[in-house]
This record gives structure tokens, sequence and C-alpha cells, in this order.
């Protein structure tokens, strides 16, 4: 009987671990003035995998307002990119646009001069094929995008 509990509990204690493995690959980050652009692939019916294809430097200043000729005309049906950079008036913004026929969450955490440690904001996500931002009137040194994942 002893034994069996014993194998049960360290059953359970695996178990528990296993449950805590991270995912690195699904975390990306993106240095002030910068540019991303991540490709979605479906790898069943159930799940998608978001990797890093491109990262470069973006030192244009972004318009709030007027920022559609940042994006190319034509890209890979299935990329999302991602523009961290100087914003108009002083502030810092991330232009997103998704290229995809999913609507994608994520989380977002931001990292400022101040402070080393990054700290989570909210998103609203990306539509399917549309561009959505975040504007900051501080300056922002990191970001750090993680847990994508599709909404159905």
């Amino acid at each position: 009987m002893k034994r069996t509990l014993t194998k049960f509990y360290l059953l359970i204690i695996c178990l528990i671990l296993l449950s805590f493995k991270s995912d690195d690959s699904n975390i990306f980050y993106i240095e002030y003035k910068h540019k991303i652009v991540l490709k979605v692939v479906q790898k069943d019916s159930q799940n998608y995998v978001f990797t890093e294809v491109k990262k470069e430097a973006f030192t244009k200043v972004i318009d709030k307002f007027n920022n559609n000729k940042v994006f190319p005309k034509k890209a890979n049906k299935e990329t999302i990119e991602f523009y961290f950079a100087e914003g108009s008036k002083n502030s810092t913004i991330l232009l997103m646009k998704n290229w995809t026929g999913y609507y994608i969450k994520f989380d977002t955490e931001i990292q400022n001069s101040e402070n080393l440690e990054f700290k989570s904001v909210p998103n609203l996500g990306i539509q399917a094929n549309s561009k959505s931002q975040e504007t900051w009137l501080w300056k922002i040194n990191k970001i750090r995008l993680s847990n994508f994942r599709i909404k159905k």
C-alpha cells in the first residue's frame, strides 16, 4: 500500500511539473525603433505556430493618425507586422498590421527606461486583415509579446 501511494504521489508531482512547461518559442521581444514580422502557420485544426521571420531597424517617426504609408502595399497573407517606433508628438507607438484571416490575441508587456522589469499592459489584439495601434506618452525601451492565440 505504501509503495502504491508513493508511486501515486510521484505521478502527481510529474504531472504538475509538466503542466508548468513554458513555450519560449511563443515569446517575442521588440526593441525600440525596430520592426518584426511574424508568420502564422496552422499545425492542425486547433493549433497554430507563430515564428519570427524578419527583424530590422525602423527609424521613421510614425504619425498616430496617418500611418497607412508605413505598410507595404502587398505582404505575405499569413504574417503580422509590428512596428515599435517613435510616434508623433513625442509618443511611443506600437503599430500592427494583421495580414491573416484570423483574429489574433496576445499578451503585451512593456519595459521603460526607469524600471527594467516588464509590466503587463492590456491590448485588444488584432482583428483579421486589419491594423491596430497602441500609443504611450512616455518612452518605452522594449516590448515583450507572448501567449499568441487565435480567437474563434
